[in-house]
């Protein structure tokens, strides 16, 4: 006799802890949680009105528009820095070396190369991470606020945001969000709007009253 598979605890395909273990699609990587699963929106008020989120006349653009990701191009930036120093120290170690008439062979004419080399890497390095972020998944979905919670580090002054969003085709996931200090205004819930998603971060949230 054959048993019924025990629901997932996380996704097969992204290996994320799911919210909701009784759903056909994975909420942060739109894969199948079941073989041959297909989108199935819920016919309910929340899907109807995310549905027609679609024809609002902002949604095109908004939907379109790539958000800056800081906290994944931070590497980049650390790499661009490093780089940067390699540049003018070593552009600077060349110079004396060239003032005072040693041999560009001497050690410390190598020491500048050496800290050009670093600064060529540190540049090669960031774009090459700048280009893998753009071809990383990036999903777009119209999605509202269902709850929000929030996590806050008095040593650092950080506060890190957990919005559990709620896509038209039924999938619901928590996504963390990182604060934007003082100025930022937090979604609320019922907000409906574009959520733009990389795994278990939300990188951005375009309002779309709807």
């Amino acid at each position: 006799m054959a048993t019924e598979a025990p629901p997932l605890a996380t996704c097969p395909t992204c290996g994320v802890k799911l919210k909701r273990t009784n759903l056909s699609l994975c909420a942060y990587c739109g894969s199948p949680l079941q073989l041959g699963a297909k989108p199935t929106p819920p016919d309910d008020e929340v899907a109807k009105r995310l549905g027609r989120l679609a024809d609002h006349p902002e949604f095109k653009a908004k939907q379109a528009w790539f958000p800056i990701d800081a906290e994944a191009e931070a590497p980049a930036l650390k790499l661009r820095g490093i780089a940067g120093v390699g540049f003018v120290v070593g552009g600077l170690v060349v110079a004396a070396v060239l003032l005072r008439g040693e041999p560009l062979g001497g050690t410390w004419a190598l020491v500048g190369y050496a800290l050009v080399a670093i600064g060529v890497v540190g540049v090669v390095a960031s774009r090459a991470w700048q280009i893998a972020l753009r071809q990383s998944a990036l999903l777009r979905r119209a999605a509202i606020v269902l709850d929000r919670r929030s996590e806050t580090d008095s040593e650092r002054g950080t506060t890190n945001y957990f919005f559990s969003l709620r896509f038209q085709d039924g999938s619901e996931g928590e996504f963390r969000f990182r604060g934007r200090g003082a100025q930022y205004d937090p979604m609320v819930n019922g907000v409906t709007g574009i959520a733009f998603t990389r795994g278990e971060r939300l990188v951005e949230f375009q309002r779309i009253t709807g």
